[in-house]
């Protein structure tokens, strides 16, 4: 795509050229041939918005990619890693749950990591401190298991108690950790980048750069499958 986008140019640039010269970005007559080159071939306009958007997304998981206090599931040095920013009160993370703890299951050279992006409630804050806080202790996963079954009914206090109970997480120490300051500036980060990069909707996904928007499981699927086909 990227190659039909520069050969349109230097096709421009040659074509339109007296004598072999270059025209000057300033020329008209070289404003009215790139106009005349995109008018004849739109496709190039789709083309270079495709690569853009490409680009953006690998600035977006490079940035995602290096938080290490992030919890993850999976091998650390896994070929292809899917990065999820999700909130516990969305029903569609909630629907998305199974298939996202599978994953390393199903293959060991894939990884998630988890973007918790709490902001559709209170609640959906709260948990996200608590699931924090649970991963002190070694128990992100069962503590996120356990808030996804509860999240589409019952996410109070009590009921986030109740479900790190179900974790095996101690939970006076994870009250205690839940406002601590490295819990907070870790929410903080994920907020910054999820505003920076424009990601306003859950769940949302990257896949080794590709970004697939809310719960898409054929397009997630595939998308892990072709990272795994590429070149290490």
């Amino acid at each position: 795509m990227k190659l039909r986008v520069f050969a349109g140019l230097a096709l421009i640039l040659t074509a339109c050229s007296p004598a072999g010269e270059t025209p000057a970005p300033t020329d008209p007559a070289f404003g009215q041939a790139v106009r005349n080159y995109l008018l004849s071939n739109p496709e190039v306009i789709e083309d270079a918005q495709k690569a853009l958007a490409e680009k953006k997304q690998r600035a977006l998981f490079k940035s995602a990619i290096t938080d290490k206090d992030d919890p993850f599931i999976g091998k650390r040095d896994a070929k292809v890693t899917v990065i999820e920013f999700f909130d516990y009160r969305c029903p569609y993370c909630v629907h998305a749950a199974d298939w996202v703890l599978q994953q390393p299951g199903k293959n060991k050279d894939v990884r998630v990591v988890f973007k918790e992006m709490p902001f559709l409630t209170k609640e959906s804050y709260e948990a996200s401190q608590a699931a924090l806080a649970a991963n002190k202790q070694g128990k992100y996963a069962a503590m996120h298991r356990a808030l996804m079954d509860v999240a589409s009914s019952d996410l109070s206090s009590a009921s986030i108690d109740k479900a790190a109970q179900k974790a095996g997480v101690d939970v006076k120490r994870m009250r205690r950790d839940m406002d601590s300051k490295d819990v907070i500036e870790h929410l903080d980060r994920v907020k910054n980048l999820s505003q920076s990069a424009k990601v306003e909707s859950t769940p949302t996904f990257l896949v080794n750069g590709v970004l697939v928007a809310g719960f898409d499981e054929k397009a997630l699927n595939a998308a892990i499958e072709k990272a795994l086909k590429e070149p290490a």
